[in-house]
């Protein structure tokens, strides 16, 4: 018993340790880029059908630039964990509406803005 308990506290320590590797060299945005994307094709299967096609394609539009943002490692966890939390409030009953949809756009423009303006920051300096 002793041995295979041992053997599996190895592994797991392994798996903690080559987590950390790949989350220091920038894989955590890939794995949360793979997220937002089944998060936005399961988002656009719970639009109500009183969602304007414009609405949805803006909603498109902003989760594609904060995807590529997050990819980039561009954008810190902590500035999406708002999001997330608006995202299982709004997805909890499987259906969104035109006003949390406008939320949610709203969400992530802002998310996008930041992004935006610390890089053209980072760049005048």
């Amino acid at each position: 018993m002793p041995y295979g308990c041992g053997a599996a506290a190895i592994v797991v320590l392994i798996l903690i340790f080559l987590g950390g590797v790949f989350a220091s060299r920038g894989g955590m945005g890939e794995v949360l880029e793979l997220m937002f994307g089944s998060m936005q094709g399961e988002i656009d299967k719970m639009f109500t059908k009183d969602v304007p096609p414009a609405q949805k394609a803006a909603f498109d539009r902003e989760m594609k630039t904060m995807r590529d943002s997050v990819r980039q490692n561009q954008i810190p966890i902590e500035r999406l964990q708002p999001l997330l939390r608006s995202l299982r409030e709004i997805t909890s009953d499987n259906r969104v509406t035109p006003a949390e949809a406008q939320q949610l756009i709203q969400e992530i423009h802002a998310i996008n803005t930041a992004v935006t303006s610390s890089r053209g920051s980072a760049v005048s300096r």
